[in-house]
Order: structure tokens, then sequence, then C-alpha cells
């Protein structure tokens, strides 16, 4: 029996070097594609990284951005947009940001809070008195927006269809009774987290806009910003085939980092858990219909939202650098201030990973390698290795995208802390 053990053992080992160890052997006879796009003086280093990245893997395609006190320092693109056809990675490519989405959902609901439509403190149904039913009746804004409100899934998750019809959802949505007493826990609003945003500001905006008009006419257009929530249908051949990660990714992930395994075999075991009816809706699929163009079009403020990197750093650069770009800005600083208050740290029901998960306003708040506590970043991870995010007290906006998704949870995308480690590098010899 031991020697059996033994020759098990052996087999797992072997099979799993085999398994990482290919994708190595295949990055030799991939074209490598170079780096395009500048940096500004003092941030040449960034670009050294980026180019060591795509050689790394020659698969990958990316890109990479960094506003500094309202003014774009880093913006570099290149690899495969898709390696199949060998089509390179464009200045004006596209991708998806997954749940960094959400890091633009929390700043409309921040510009309606400034404005006097919304308010953090007062209960969701002030403003959408049907959602105040089946215990939450007292339900603040403030609680949704961290991840405490239970409702991080549906009892009857809605088809293609429903989601598309902004009635039958918001009836969905309203009814829907929470999985814990609100603000006694939190779980992470995987693809909810949009859907409500959406309805409430429906409901707040005095000219009833939903996220995607109202980001369009109060942020992409006034500022120049070429993101979208929900991609117009013409713009759909800018972006990158998505590439879903590989076997030899999450052995590798998962040797890495033995949380990510323990989700991994939950989600897989256990099919009636909270975890597995929050992440796992029987109706989307990231390989098949979330991939649709006609999905892609859906103005889904969880997931959907598409760009390049030089667009989400724009976002957050202007966010936290008060008036400086073009004497403009998103917010008031009261309200900024606001962003960056901790409102829920603690370990998550839905996204069990062995720490504590950190929310804002509807903004996930970690401590990056090489960021001090008083240096906390604000803004969103999206599954994949995507990355918004800022840090008011430098004036800093970055942005992150790559189409050849990795295992990572929380920013921890070895890509992107390698590009973030050297910012911070570059932004500490020039300060």
């Amino acid at each position: 029996m031991a020697l059996v053990g033994k020759k098990t053992a052996v087999a797992v080992v072997t099979i799993a070097i085999i398994v990482v160890c290919i994708p190595a052997i295949q990055n030799w006879f991939i074209p490598l594609r170079n780096a395009e796009g500048w940096t500004a003086p003092g941030w040449e280093k960034v670009a050294h990284t980026f180019r060591d990245l795509l050689k790394s893997n020659k698969r990958n395609g990316l890109s990479y951005s960094v506003y500094h006190k309202g003014e774009k320092v880093v913006d570099l693109w290149g690899g495969y947009v898709d390696l199949d056809k060998q089509e390179v990675w464009q200045e004006r490519t596209m991708s998806q940001f997954y749940s960094s989405t959400k890091g633009a959902c929390a700043i409309i609901v921040a510009m309606l809070v400034d404005r006097g439509y919304l308010d953090y403190e007062k209960p969701v149904a002030t403003y959408w008195p049907e959602f105040g039913q089946n215990g939450k009746e007292k339900m603040t804004l403030r609680t949704l927006l961290g991840h405490k409100g239970g409702l991080s899934t549906l009892d009857t998750p809605p088809s293609i269809k429903t989601l598309f019809d902004t009635e039958v959802l918001g009836k969905m949505l309203a009814e829907q009774k929470p999985l814990w007493e609100p603000g006694t826990a939190q779980g992470y609003h995987c693809y909810t987290f949009g859907l409500y945003v959406d309805q409430i500001v429906r409901r707040a905006d005095p000219k009833k806009r939903g996220i995607q008009q109202f980001f369009k006419e109060e942020i992409a257009h006034p500022f120049g910003i070429d993101f979208h929530i929900g991609l117009p249908l013409d713009q759909y051949y800018r972006v990158a085939k998505i590439h879903s990660p590989r076997l030899s990714d999450l052995v590798t992930g998962v040797l890495k980092n033995s949380n990510l395994l323990k989700l991994q075999v939950k989600m897989m075991t256990q099919t009636d858990t909270i975890l597995s009816r929050s992440l796992q809706w029987p109706t989307l699929n990231l390989k098949t219909n979330m991939q649709w163009p006609s999905f892609y079009a859906f103005p889904f403020g969880s997931v959907n939202g598409f760009g390049h990197a030089r667009d989400v750093a724009k976002l957050y650069g202007i966010l936290f650098s008060g008036d400086k770009y073009k004497g403009k800005k998103l917010m008031s600083q009261k309200v900024l201030k606001m962003l960056s208050k901790t409102i829920s740290s603690m370990p998550d029901m839905v996204l069990d990973i062995g720490k504590n998960l950190t929310f804002s306003l509807g903004f996930s708040q970690v401590n990056i390698p090489h960021g001090s506590k008083e240096d906390l970043s604000i803004g969103h991870a999206g599954y994949g290795g995507q990355v918004g995010l800022g840090y008011p007290s430098k004036d800093l906006g970055i942005g992150f995208v790559n189409n050849v998704l990795s295992v990572s949870m929380t920013m921890s995308d070895e890509r992107f802390i390698a590009l973030h480690q050297t910012t911070w590098e570059c932004l500490e010899k020039l300060e």
C-alpha cells in the first residue's frame, strides 16, 4: 500500500511538472510582439517591465497606463488580440474589465450623492419603495455598496432575456430575500452588485438614466474617456479575444495559493452553497454566452466594462486629482473623502480566501505590495487580472487589462504586481 501511494504521488508530481512546463516550451515558438506606446521622463522603467512581461509569455495581450497629477505618464500596449489569427494589440484595442466595472458604478453613485440625489445613510427603499420588503426595509445604500446586504445571488438566476428587461429584472431584484440579516455579515455581490446599482440610479437620477447612459453623458463624453458600460455593437471589432486560464495556469495558481485551491474545490464539489449560488449562475457562462456581441452590449455594471487601460487610469486619475484635470472634477472633496473610508473589512461569505476583504463605498481596498498603510488603494479588481484603481494621497490613477486571463484574485495578478511595483519605484524617485 505504501509503495502504491508513493507511486501515485510521484505520478501526480510528474504530471504537474509536465502541465506547467508545456506552456514554457510552447512560448519558444510564438513570435514576439514588441511593446508599443510611451512613457514620460522618469517612468521609463515601467516600459522595461512591460516588455519583459511580453517576452515571458508571448501569448499575452496587455495594456497598462498611469495618470499622475491629472496627466498621463504611462501608456503601453502589446501582444496579441487574437493569437490564432496573429492579430496584434493596437492602440485602440479594448478588452473586458469584468468586475473592475464595479468601480465605475461606485463613481456614478458618488456623483449622485454629491448632487444631493442619493444619500449613503438612507434606506434604499427611500428611492426604490418596492425594494423595502422581505427584510430589506431598513437596508441603507451604504450597507448594499459594502456587500453586506445579503443579496449576493437571486433565488432564480435571470435568463439573458430577463437581464435586458429592466422592469421584470427590477421586480425580481426588489422581491429577493437577503441570505443573511443585512449589515451582520459580508459576502461579495459578484453579479448582483451592478444590477442593483443600475436600478437605484434609474430612480435617483432626475433624467431617469441607467448606468450606461449616465456614464456616457456625465463622464465619458465630458472627460474624453473611451470606456463603455455595455459595449456598442459597432465597437465590437475593437475587442480582444478572451483566453480563459489554461490547466497549467490553474495548477500554478493553486500551488502558489492554497486558499485558491480550497475555493476551486468548493466550487466543484458544493453546488448549493452561497459561494456556488453567487458565482455560478446556470444562465451565464464565461466561455459561451457572456462573450456574445449581444451580451457585451448589455449594460451589466458587474462585469461589462470595456476599454483600454489608459481610459480606466484616466478615470481614476481625474477622480483623485481634484480639479487638476483641465479645471474639471467629477465630485467635491467632501464626497471624495467619503470614498476613502473603509466601511467593511471581514472574512467574506462568498470569496473565502483566508483573509479579510475590505470595501469602501462600492470600491475594494487593497494594500498592494510596495504600498504602505496610508497608501491603501481604492478601486476594483476584475476576473482574470484586470485592475482599475487610484491612490488619493498620490494623485495617481492606474489601469491594467489583459485578454489572457489569470486565476488571481483581489489584485494579485503577477503581471500587474510587477508593473505596479515598478510604477511605485518611479514615483518615489520623482518625489
